[in-house]
C-alpha cells in the first residue's frame, strides 16, 4: 500500500527568503562597520582582532549566508514541485501530467523522484519550458553539494541573485496547483 502524502504548510517563498537575505546581509554590513570602526569592540569574540582578521570573519560569514540562502532557495522550489506533485495525486487531476503522476506514485509507493520524476514530467507534458527546467536543474549539483555536507570538490560558485533568478524563471510560469 502506498503511503499517504504529507504536507506540512511549512514552505517558504522564495521571495520570503530574498528578503531575509537582504535584511541579514545588511545586518552583517553594518555590524562589520561598527567592529571596524571600533565603535562596538566590546563583543567578546572581536576583542584583540585586528581589522583583517575581522573583515576576514565577515567575509566568511556573508559566503557561508550566500550558500545557505542559495540551499534554501532551491529547496523552497524543490518544495514547491513536490506539493504540486501531491495535490495533484491526491485531487486526482486529469491532466496528462497529474495522471503521471498518479501512476508513479503507485508505481513508487509515494517515494518523490524531484529529478527523475517532476521534472522530467514538466519537461515533457510543457516541452515549452524545458530551458526554464534544464536552468534549475544545471543547479541541482551545487544544491546536492551544499545539502550534503561539501563532501566533494564543488567548482560552481553561485550567488543568490542568480540563483533567485532561475527559481524565480522557472517557478513563475509553470502551472503549478500551489
Amino acid at each position: 500500500m502506498a503511503r499517504k502524502l504529507s504536507i506540512s504548510n511549512q514552505n517558504k517563498s522564495i521571495e520570503d527568503i530574498l528578503e531575509w537575505y537582504r535584511v541579514t546581509r545588511n545586518s552583517l554590513d553594518e555590524n562589520e562597520k561598527l567592529i571596524v570602526s571600533n565603535q562596538n569592540s566590546t563583543i567578546q569574540q572581536f576583542i584583540g582582532l585586528t581589522q583583517q582578521e575581522v573583515e576576514e570573519y565577515f567575509e566568511y560569514a556573508k559566503d557561508e549566508l550566500e550558500k545557505l540562502v542559495c540551499l534554501d532557495l532551491l529547496s523552497a522550489i524543490e518544495a514547491a514541485l513536490k506539493v504540486d506533485y501531491t495535490i495533484r495525486v491526491e485531487k486526482k487531476k486529469k491532466e496528462d501530467i497529474s495522471k503521471f503522476f498518479r501512476n508513479d506514485y503507485k508505481k513508487t509507493k509515494g517515494k518523490i523522484s524531484l529529478d527523475g520524476t517532476v521534472l522530467f514530467a514538466w519537461k515533457t507534458f510543457y516541452p515549452e519550458y524545458r530551458h526554464k527546467i534544464g536552468e534549475y536543474r544545471g543547479l541541482l549539483g551545487y544544491r546536492n553539494w551544499l545539502a550534503h555536507g561539501r563532501l566533494w570538490e564543488e567548482k560552481t560558485r553561485l550567488d543568490v541573485d542568480m540563483v533567485y533568478q532561475v527559481c524565480d524563471n522557472m517557478i513563475s510560469v509553470l502551472p503549478l496547483e500551489v
